[in-house]
């Protein structure tokens, strides 16, 4: 344990941050038919330009966050999501620096699922990774926007965005709302797939002592629409409010909710039913 703080000790040392990939300068977003936004440099408002930069349009306010921000105070002291919050408390919710949970709230009222993975070493063991494999292997993918990145490295605490470009199969965009200084490296940059792994292994130490998050996000009835398109493709017919059951139980992975869905529960029916029948009746009992 103290080789490893003191590994992050000195990862914290280490200036700048690796930036794979093609760098991007302010002028070479709109070629690539990008939205991109920027926080004020006085402000801490990542939380809210990430959320914005994944979904590729201005969907969230300020005042969204801090209403998603109350809702997350509220239930931290006891209370429910269900209960009214009021507009004193939406008032003194932060304006900046939003909690990862009060982000996931706002996520969700826009029918987006930011899902929670452990940290892992190694990527390619990893549920990241898993997610990246599954949208490529779908039609368009469009359902995977890309990951939320939570850095929470003492000092640098900052929300980014690796965005999935739908358009053009393995090529990611990192934008980051948190411009470089003069003189230094743009931090937004267009990578491919080994780019963005590449990302992923610098910040192995990181990941190990849960100072880095990646969180997949998800759009879930566009999820959903995939599921049932593949079932659909093998001859099973299944309705999105159960293919979205089944993604909450898959951990919103379209390729496993489509293995559960044709192949694990058919195949427990079917035991279930062996058991049954096999199992002697009362009257045989006596």
């Amino acid at each position: 344990q103290q080789e490893l703080e003191q590994a992050v000790r000195e990862s914290l040392r280490k200036q700048p941050d690796p930036q794979p990939g093609e760098p991007l300068h302010g002028d070479d977003l709109q070629p690539f038919g990008l939205y991109f936004e920027a926080q004020h440099p006085s402000s801490d408002t990542c939380g809210l330009n990430a959320l914005n930069n994944i979904c590729q349009r201005p969907l969230f306010s300020l005042s969204d966050l801090q209403k998603a921000e109350a809702v997350h105070a509220q239930v931290q002291e006891g209370g429910t999501f269900g209960g009214a919050v009021s507009s004193a408390s939406v008032w003194n919710a932060p304006r900046g620096f939003f909690d990862v949970e009060a982000v996931k709230l706002a996520a969700a009222s826009a029918d987006l699922e930011i899902v929670d993975v452990e940290p892992v070493v190694d990527f390619r063991r990893s549920r990241c990774f898993a997610f990246a494999q599954a949208a490529s292997a779908t039609a368009t993918g469009s359902w995977f926007l890309g990951f939320l990145v939570y850095d929470r490295r003492p000092g640098q605490m900052h929300y980014y965005t690796l965005r999935r470009d739908e358009r053009s199969p393995g090529v990611w965009f990192k934008l980051d709302s948190q411009l470089a200084a003069p003189g230094e490296e743009p931090k937004n940059r267009r990578m491919v797939e080994a780019d963005l792994w590449s990302l992923y292994e610098a910040s192995r130490m990181e990941f190990q002592a849960w100072l880095m998050r990646w969180y997949p996000v998800v759009h879930r009835a566009g999820a959903a629409k995939e599921v049932c398109k593949s079932l659909a493709a093998d001859g099973c017919e299944v309705g999105e409010p159960r293919a979205l059951r089944a993604l909450r139980d898959c951990g919103w992975l379209v390729d496993a909710t489509v293995e559960h869905l044709a192949w694990e529960l058919p195949q427990r029916a079917v035991r279930e039913l062996l058991v049954k029948f096999a199992r002697p009746s009362e009257a045989e009992m006596r």
